[in-house]
């Protein structure tokens, strides 16, 4: 219970007061929905009355006749769906309900975004025979206002109302036989609750959802009201982006995947942009051109990116294609893929030129850093990259999808993992999500005070994770450095996450090849240390590789330290609801009082 209380403690002081108020007036918001007539939030948030009219724009997303037509069946009827989400699927029955307990909340939130529609959409666009998957459409919309009551349950979470009104208004703009009175009030009713309840207390990814999508619905309605509430997200919006995209191009919240899912949010809304205000803005194309070159910087090829924090690769679309969707829109030329991108692209490519990117041959072995990210990329050719976990960990007051993973790292080969932490496969279940967010799951050393038992030891994390979604205390980096001499690749780092049992640390990590194919890697733990500690190398090995990687590694230690080691089968995740069984070794001593260094040597050969 104390230990409990600390925590909270911390968390809310990380936050900050505004934010704490901000979280506390939401949750209130939130109860006095619950309990007051719908009837009475439509009266006293004027909503239902004065529907404004739907402007004809978006042209560029209208059907196109040299597309695949819809198959016609009189005697066709739908009745059931099947939804596959997070590698997981259901089979519904229409009509169904929107909100059940026994999903995992995250799979109920991907029914609620309508994303999947997109996916209908895609398959016109690449002359697909997809038969009645437009009368589908006009069933589910009605279906979902039919069935989520005004301002109840997951339907209106200010989130799944962000993607689900993007992706109606595309909808309706692909199909605009599909607008009537019913469907565009209920559309209008949505953005007006999303103005009024944008997550302010948030931020992060989950604001900038909200932002993107009032400033994309407004520019679809004349009015007062509208122009308000677009004027109101064009200025929040500015200075959103420029305190979540950091100086080196990164998303704050360290995310590959939801750099990757914001970039391709923020090349949609500069595609509208163009289309309907005939505009490129300054500050939108610079964030989307630095956050591009970041992405580029570590995209490792085969649809690869690193895995730190909550990273699973399907939180966003594919990433070569969203690379692609964002250089159509830096160069002004045709997006290459046949999906809803490639008709956004209309809006620039007039000559039919497609963009290639360059393949930019650096001289091997070489190294990129991300100083503000906090990560640092070692490479030798196409072969070999080790991506070093060494920066600040994510905004204090926004620690959602942060990982307890300082100066943790990760290899490959060919994009292939070899050595890699557990990844992240739910936000739900609180026994996985807590393993996944913690230091054993990742490639780093611990540090305990010394108890009885290493059994029972209570490893100290760079990061104190807790609950699903939460973090108090986040270590400060003291030094980072990288470097190159000879043919070795060497990076470092220290952090004051220790501080709190006396121990200093510092890991160094060097790599080079010595023979085609072969990498050697050695890491130096330097440790500094007031108190008899224990200490934990965690070591996690991809799915199908081989344990003797470790087998002179492990020899090598115990002549230098007195220490033990056992092997677990646990696991890595890729993407949600998936996990794939693998070796993680554990490698663990006592030291007393003094200097120390424990030199890990790893010898890979893969060819």
């Amino acid at each position: 219970m104390k230990r409990f209380f600390g925590l909270y403690i911390k968390t809310i002081f990380d936050i900050g007061f505004r934010r704490f108020f901000l979280r506390i007036f939401q949750e209130i918001k939130r109860i006095f929905y619950i309990f007051i007539p719908a009837k009475l939030l439509f009266y006293l948030f004027k909503l239902d009355r004065n529907i404004p009219n739907l402007r004809n724009e978006l042209k560029i997303l209208k059907f196109n006749n040299k597309y695949k037509k819809i198959q016609k069946n009189e005697n066709f009827e739908i009745s059931l769906i099947k939804f596959h989400f997070l590698n997981q699927s259901e089979l519904l029955k229409i009509p169904f309900f929107w909100n059940n307990e026994s999903w995992p909340r995250l799979w109920q939130f991907n029914l609620h975004y309508f994303d999947w529609a997109r996916e209908f959409l895609d398959n016109f666009i690449s002359n697909k025979n997809v038969g009645h998957e437009k009368l589908l459409l006009e069933i589910l919309i009605d279906d979902w206002i039919n069935s989520n009551p005004a301002f109840k349950g997951d339907g209106w979470h200010s989130y799944t109302i962000s993607l689900r009104v993007r992706n109606w208004i595309y909808i309706f703009r692909f199909f605009p036989e599909l607008i009537n009175k019913k469907r565009i009030k209920s559309l209008w009713n949505q953005i007006l609750w999303l103005y009024l309840n944008a997550e302010l207390a948030n931020g992060g990814n989950h604001l900038l959802e909200n932002l993107i999508t009032l400033l994309v619905a407004t520019l679809q309605f004349d009015g007062g009201k509208s122009k308000e509430i677009y004027d109101w997200s064009l200025d929040k919006i500015k200075s959103e982006l420029d305190e979540q995209i950091l100086d080196d191009g990164g998303h704050f919240e360290r995310s590959a995947s939801y750099h990757f899912l914001m970039l391709d949010r923020l090349v949609e809304l500069g595609f509208i942009f163009q289309e309907i205000k005939n505009e490129r803005p300054y500050w939108l194309v610079n964030k989307i051109v630095i956050m591009t070159n970041w992405a580029q910087k570590v995209y490792l090829k085969n649809k690869v990116v690193p895995s730190f924090n909550d990273s699973a690769f399907d939180i966003c679309a594919d990433f070569n294609k969203i690379l692609s969707f964002s250089y159509s829109y830096i160069y002004k030329t045709k997006y290459k893929f046949q999906d809803l991108r490639l008709l956004f692209s209309r809006s620039v490519f007039k000559d039919q030129r497609i963009f290639i990117r360059p393949k930019v041959k650096k001289k091997s072995p070489y190294i990129t850093d991300l100083p503000d990210t906090g990560w640092t990329i070692l490479r030798i050719e196409d072969r070999w990259a080790l991506i070093f976990k060494n920066g600040i960990s994510c905004p204090k007051y926004l620690p959602a999808h942060t990982h307890s993973d300082l100066l943790s790292f990760d290899l490959y080969y060919k994009s292939k993992p070899v050595i890699v932490e557990a990844g992240t496969s739910t936000y739900d279940d609180i026994h996985f999500r807590k393993f996944e967010r913690s230091g054993s799951a990742h490639n780093i050393i611990q540090f305990s005070k010394v108890n009885s038992s290493y059994q029972k030891s209570n490893w100290i994390e760079p990061v104190d994770v807790w609950g699903k979604f939460r973090a108090a205390r986040k270590a400060a980096i003291i030094s980072r450095d990288y470097g190159y001499q000879k043919d070795k690749l060497w990076v470092n780092g220290s952090h004051d996450g220790f501080n709190s049992i006396g121990v200093n640390h510092k890991r160094e990590i060097r790599i080079n090849e010595i023979g085609p194919y072969i990498l050697k890697v050695l890491i130096l733990d330097y440790i500094k240390t007031k108190n008899n500690i224990n200490w934990r190398l965690c070591f996690h090995l991809a799915p199908g590789q081989n344990k003797n990687i470790f087998k002179n590694t492990i020899t090598k230690i115990k002549k230098q330290i007195k220490a033990n080691y056992h092997w677990e089968k646990t696991y890595y995740s890729k993407y949600f609801g998936k996990r794939f069984e693998r070796d993680s070794l554990y490698i663990y001593g006592r030291i007393d009082p003094g200097c120390k260094l424990i030199k890990s040597e790893i010898l890979i050969s893969l060819m």
